[in-house]
């Protein structure tokens, strides 16, 4: 009987964001892949890692931060060696564990992806997990613009996704929509953690509305606020709570700053740990995602895990996870913000129908997002990409 697959994962990354997270459930309830990580030294992000699959597992390295050289091109030299670092260092780990398959996590791993197969064409097989919606103004976009050609796969999240790679890509690689999955175990896990008993206690006879996302620019955290001080104008209900890390500084600051300069009732938690994220989705009335871009909002799948009724801008793979007015609703990119305001009225006021909503939203969440359905999905491609290595190498 053949073995399981045996993959590296190289996961370039500075902190545990949506990218680490999912995979992080692929990880957590796979027993048929072998899978070793090659990740940053930092202690929180090696942590994530060695807490899923044990220490003998995860290999790290401070080569291994991700460089944000768009906004500072005089990290350029310090990436170019960190990525050269991390090409020749995923090749000693790929061989000496006896593997020829390489997974990238997420975007920021497609330069060493690409070097990889650009030195050792012949030797592994990759599979490249792209989670943003590239273009050309990007680093990984540049790569997938030039060498897509090399990778064997991409997996990505969404239809969205997909279609704006392939304008990048002009047919030249093979591209896989794997929807992400929850372990409906976890979502079901009902805490009361010092945020959500928090958020209880100070907002009890109000009508909350949350906001769950990294804080910078493209979550548009910005349109949340202005979204409940318009609904201050017009019922007194209301309270917000905003959840996530500010990535942003600037950003973080001018929502605080807001919060107190407009006596919002608005708590801003910052960062919460998931399972007091998934009891405060209990205690919201309404989940709000008001991002610019989302190739496929977790967020919303776990809300919807909960039974928190959303409401999404049309955005990228939104329409993939909701049909309005069913499993949720959306609102048009382009909405004006009061016209923004007067859906979530009625939407608030319809207790209803909320609860229809609620009931099939846990409905689509199980059949389409549940995690068995990506791992079986993922291993199934790297059981072709491993049959199809073995058989041109001549290995039974």
């Amino acid at each position: 009987m053949d073995s399981n697959p045996k993959i590296l994962v190289i996961a370039q990354t500075n902190m545990i964001s949506g990218a680490e997270t999912v995979m992080g459930e692929y990880m957590a309830n796979n027993r048929d892949v072998e899978i070793l990580v090659y990740t940053n030294k930092l202690s929180s992000v090696r942590q994530y890692f060695e807490n899923l699959l044990g220490s003998d597992s995860v290999l790290s390295a401070n080569s291994m931060r991700s460089y944000l050289v768009k906004q500072n091109p005089l990290l350029l030299p310090l990436y170019i060696l960190s990525l050269l670092l991390n090409v020749w260092r995923a090749i000693s780990i790929a061989n000496k564990n006896g593997i020829n398959i390489i997974y990238g996590n997420n975007s920021t791993d497609l330069g060493t992806l690409c070097l990889i197969k650009i030195f050792k064409g012949q030797r592994f097989r990759v599979i490249a997990h792209c989670h943003d919606m590239l273009t050309m103004k990007t680093l990984p976009g540049i790569y997938l613009k030039m060498f897509s050609r090399l990778l064997d796969v991409i997996l990505v999240p969404s239809q969205a996704t997909k279609r704006r790679l392939e304008l990048l890509c002009y047919g030249s690689c093979d591209i896989k929509v794997v929807y992400n999955g929850l372990s409906l175990k976890t979502a079901i896990y009902n805490t009361e953690g010092e945020s959500s008993t928090l958020v209880h206690n100070e907002f009890q006879e109000k009508k909350v509305i949350g906001f769950v996302g990294t804080i910078c620019h493209r979550k548009r955290p910005d349109i949340f606020l202005n979204i409940v001080s318009q609904l201050l104008l017009i019922r007194n209900d209301i309270a917000g709570v905003m959840v996530g890390k500010v990535i942003e500084d600037e950003v973080g600051r001018e929502v605080e700053g807001r919060i107190q300069e407009e006596a919002l009732p608005v708590r801003f938690l910052g960062e919460v740990p998931h399972d007091e994220l998934l009891s405060l989705y209990q205690r919201f009335d309404l989940l709000v995602l008001t991002s610019d871009r989302d190739p496929l909002p977790t967020v919303l799948i776990e809300a919807m895990s909960q039974g928190c009724p959303v409401f999404a801008r049309d955005v990228d793979g939104v329409n993939e996870i909701i049909i309005d007015g069913e499993s949720g609703y959306i609102f048009d990119y382009e909405y004006k913000i009061g016209e923004i305001v007067s859906k979530i009225c009625s939407i608030l006021d319809s207790n209803e129908l909320r609860s229809c909503v609620s009931m099939r939203a846990k409905e689509v969440v199980a059949d389409q997002f549940c995690i068995e359905r990506k791992i079986k999905e993922i291993n199934q491609i790297i059981r072709d990409i491993k049959g199809g290595f073995d058989a041109k190498c001549g290995v039974s």
